[in-house]
């Protein structure tokens, strides 16, 4: 059996890093040049809060709408400042990656306790739930893996730190199975591979029509465009990976328009089989536990949205809400 956590920059965040896109926001203003397109823009536009990396990257696919597509100059102009940008974020996370000094048996804790809070949960019904699943893969090995959205190293050296340990050794009818981490992939790129993708989910996002089919907007702009252009062959691998799961985990996503194929293919992945569960480990400050009512509104908010990304049919909604488990994310990696 395969448990997969699909993370995002939550967790770098709850590591103590400044990863966030308004920790970025005044590093890019300061070193970009004085004429680069997008700094401009963004600057115009400092009065709207862009709270997450997938607002930022909508945002670009919005600033294509101001530059006349037909003026090879102004679109060479403006994809030379999305490299900008994106050399300027190396920088960045590097020297923020450099400052995670974390010790190797802190590390090793964190991943063990995000891997047993898979199955622990207050409410009875979710913790019944992850316990059938376990117990139809109980004569199986069982492979911890992650596909993480991070440019940085540090979800790598917590997989480091565990190496091969066993996670959980088990004996069943006087078989010995052995469960341990697995795959550990860079959807996004990383820093090590000088290669972080940055962009909109699809050339609809691109809202200038006449850049939109240009290959070189393209390359420079879609995700997953680059991604295949690449060649490392990563959408296969995360999507065969996603396949082979049993249970899925989002600790630290937005679920943001901009990565929305990986939400379809979610909704393809629980419309599959109804041996398949999705954890999304959530945060939102402000909603008091100590309520009911408003614990339970939260969590169908976050449901609903992450459905809606989807592109499930109404009628099949209802059926795949009963495997979605959303959990708040504190304590997960602790």
């Amino acid at each position: 059996m395969y448990v997969t956590f699909m993370m995002g920059n939550g967790l770098d965040v709850s590591l103590g890093l400044a990863t966030r896109y308004e920790d970025f926001y005044p590093y890019f203003i300061k070193n970009a040049s004085p004429d680069n397109y997008i700094r401009r823009e963004l600057e115009k536009a400092s009065g709207k809060q862009f709270e997450t990396w997938s607002d930022l990257e909508k945002k670009l696919g919005e600033i294509t709408a101001e530059i006349d597509g037909e003026d090879e100059n102004q679109v060479n102009h403006f994809l030379e400042d999305m490299l900008e940008m994106v050399d300027y974020l190396t920088d960045y996370l590097t020297e923020e990656q450099n400052k995670f000094n974390a010790d190797e048996t802190v590390l090793k804790k964190k991943i063990m306790n995000a891997i047993r809070q898979v199955r622990v949960n207050d409410i009875e019904n979710e913790r019944e739930l992850v316990k059938r699943i376990y117990a139809a893969h109980a004569e199986e090995e069982h492979y911890y893996c992650a596909i993480t959205f991070n440019y940085t190293n540090c979800l790598d050296r917590m997989w480091d730190a565990v190496g091969d340990a066993i996670i959980e050794n088990r004996v069943i009818r006087g078989v010995k199975y052995i469960d341990k981490l697995g795959t550990l992939l860079h959807i996004h790129g990383s820093i090590e591979e000088k290669a972080l993708l940055l962009g909109v989910n699809d050339y609809t996002q691109i809202l200038n029509e006449t850049m939109r089919e240009e290959p070189r907007v393209k390359r420079t702009m879609i995700k997953p465009w680059l991604n295949e252009e690449y060649g490392q062959n990563k959408i296969k691998k995360a999507k065969k990976l996603m396949d082979a799961s049993s249970i899925i985990c989002l600790y630290g996503l937005s679920i943001g328009d901009t990565d929305r194929m990986w939400w379809e293919y979610l909704g393809e992945w629980l419309l599959k089989g109804t041996n398949r569960i999705l954890i999304i480990y959530n945060y939102e400050p402000g909603v008091p536990e100590r309520n009911l009512v408003r614990t339970l509104n939260s969590k169908e908010k976050v449901k609903m949205n992450f459905l809606n990304q989807t592109g499930i049919e109404e009628d099949k909604k209802a059926e795949v809400m009963q495997r979605i488990i959303v959990r708040n994310n504190v304590g997960i990696v602790d």
